[in-house]
């Protein structure tokens, strides 16, 4: 691997520009990493704007791009735990462009059925919304508190959220995770949960961990 894959960040936002002063592109980067990695025809299915928790002071700021290719990019996918990423036949190509450089820093696969089971996940309850739809990015997030508040509600508390999948053909199970603290000096809690898929791609359960702060009564 070229570069570091596992990003912190406290925003993500949907539709980041295509295009920069200067000539500067995000589909001609893209495009450029795609070849990198095995397939210059992929296609580009979504740029997203994230910014980096604890870059230096004006590269926080990036753009995240994601391209499929019918065939397999030549690039690892992270798995949940430490360690490097592993071959993993990825359909999928996630790209990091840092928008103060133009300079790409990011960069891991994903499996088509990492990408399907992530995305149904996330559709499975409302609380899923502020989570991210790939692993190995973690966001800061404002998490609602009370079971009968919308997600969009002021009462929050400030705090990360992250999704984990196995990088797999066959993924049927992804975990929804979230930190928080309940004031500055008290201790981290963890919370999430964890929905499980049938072969079918309907969910079969949802099981919660911890004590999310959203099913606060």
């Amino acid at each position: 691997m070229r570069r570091i894959v596992t990003v912190f960040a406290f925003l993500l936002c949907a539709g980041a520009a295509a295009a920069y002063a200067g000539g500067f592109s995000l589909q001609s980067v893209a495009h450029k990493e795609a070849k990198y990695y095995g397939n210059a025809h992929a296609t580009i299915t979504r740029i997203e704007t994230v910014r980096i928790w604890g870059a230096r002071p004006g590269h926080a700021r990036w753009a995240m791009i994601r391209m499929k290719s019918r065939h397999a990019f030549r690039v690892g996918c992270p798995r949940p735990g430490p360690g490097a990423p592993g071959p993993c036949g990825a359909h999928y190509l996630e790209v990091g462009v840092d928008l103060a450089s133009h300079k790409v820093g990011l960069d891991w696969g994903l499996t088509a059925s990492e990408v399907s089971t992530i995305a149904r996940a996330l559709h499975a309850s409302r609380w899923f919304r502020i989570f991210p739809d790939t692993p190995a990015l973690y966001l800061r997030c404002a998490i609602p508190r009370g079971g009968t508040q919308s997600p969009t509600s002021s009462r929050s508390l400030a705090g990360t959220c992250s999704t984990v999948a196995e990088p797999s053909n066959d993924v049927r199970q992804v975990a929804f995770v979230e930190t928080f603290r309940l004031s500055p000096s008290s201790k981290l809690s963890k919370a999430g949960w964890v929905v499980t898929l049938g072969r079918s791609g309907r969910v079969q359960s949802i099981r919660v961990t911890g004590q999310p702060p959203q099913l606060w009564k």
